[in-house]
């Protein structure tokens, strides 16, 4: 038992000890009242003072009982604290700081304990600026330093018409241009960005050799042999890689087929929607056609290190892209370059 155990624990000893007194003196009182009212004057007052004495203790118990009560503990709970003991807590030579409040343990604005320091200067510019440039549907960043973009082009934003290498048009007779209301109210019809003819456009973020990107595309004609509809990933020399209708993979030089592989074309029926996507990434890229493996190529990694996502069609073809959506590696330097040449929006 603690020290302080020991002292609560003769409280009530000492008061049981001055109940016993008091008992004793009202027996002594009834019982034997005229002895001692018979007795020397000088007896009954040295009873008195005795009592007296005996109720002033019992008094002064009382008060001390009440303040152990009230301090919630013993003597030793006031005691001043030993300037000298160190406070678990705290490490030697950490001072507290000033501005800190109770229970906030981050250290920067979003509340994750720690402060984002980049990599590079131009990441922190791109990470800043790059909502307000591209001004994707959705935007994320992955731990593992990859970022996710989305443009819902359905929506037919003003903030989506500079974030091409070609603007998109506003005439109809433009090879790349908003889809018109008798185009969206096609049965099964979606609304986006209308390609015909023949034409090739570059997305205006720069990636490094891992990235991914998938179309949603719509046909608005009968399938054809001649038809292309790719996804690519090209590079400053015009050289790309590509996702041939997500069945075949495709190397492009400047626009034009230069090899591809052999799997067969699965044809988009008028009026049909297909999912095309590509993947590359470490010397070995991909096609996939709604959510499947379709085909494998290699390429020199060393050749892409860095380039655009985009898309190519050809063959006198027609359709919508209703939606696109990029997850990969941002080039920072060659991304900040790009924002720094922005064009003016056209109004």
């Amino acid at each position: 038992m603690s020290r302080t155990g020991h002292r609560i624990g003769r409280i009530p000893h000492a008061t049981a000890t001055l109940a016993s007194v008091w008992i004793a003196l009202v027996a002594i009182c009834v019982l034997g009242g005229s002895t001692i009212l018979r007795a020397d004057p000088a007896a009954v007052s040295t009873a008195v003072v005795s009592t007296a004495a005996v109720s002033t203790a019992a008094v002064s118990t009382a008060a001390v009982s009440t303040a152990l009560v009230a301090g919630g503990g013993s003597q030793e709970d006031g005691e001043k604290k030993d300037p000298e003991k160190k406070d678990p807590e705290k490490k030697d030579g950490e001072e507290p700081d000033p501005e800190k409040k109770d229970g906030d343990d981050s250290d920067d604005a979003d509340g994750k304990g720690k402060t984002k320091v980049f990599d590079t200067p131009e990441e922190g510019v791109v990470r800043e600026k790059l909502p307000g440039f591209l001004n994707p549907s959705t935007l994320e960043w992955h731990e593992d330093g990859r970022v996710t973009m989305a443009f819902e082009l359905g929506k037919k934003s003003g903030d989506h018409e500079d974030i091409f290498s070609t603007p998109v048009g506003a005439k109809s007779s433009d090879t790349f241009r908003w889809s018109v209301d008798q185009e969206d109210f096609v049965v099964g019809g979606i609304p986006g960005i209308r390609i015909s003819d023949k034409g090739m456009v570059m997305l205006r973020a720069w990636y490094t050799g891992d990235v991914e990107a998938e179309i949603e595309y719509r046909q608005y004609i009968n399938q054809e042999k001649r038809h292309i509809v790719a996804v690519l990933f090209q590079n400053e020399k015009g050289l790309a890689l590509g996702s041939i209708f997500g069945n075949q993979c495709a190397m492009f030089s400047k626009g034009k087929i230069r090899n591809r592989t052999k799997e067969p074309i699965k044809g988009v029926v008028f009026d049909a929607t297909a999912r095309i996507k590509l993947t590359a990434k470490d010397g070995g890229f991909e096609a996939h056609r709604d959510g499947y493996l379709s085909s494998k190529q290699k390429y020199k990694p060393e050749s892409f290190e860095r380039g655009q996502i985009g898309i190519l069609w050809d063959g006198s073809i027609a359709g919508i892209v209703g939606n696109i959506k990029v997850t990969g590696k941002l080039d920072y330097k060659k991304m900040k370059e790009e924002i720094e040449t922005r064009r003016p929006r056209r109004r």
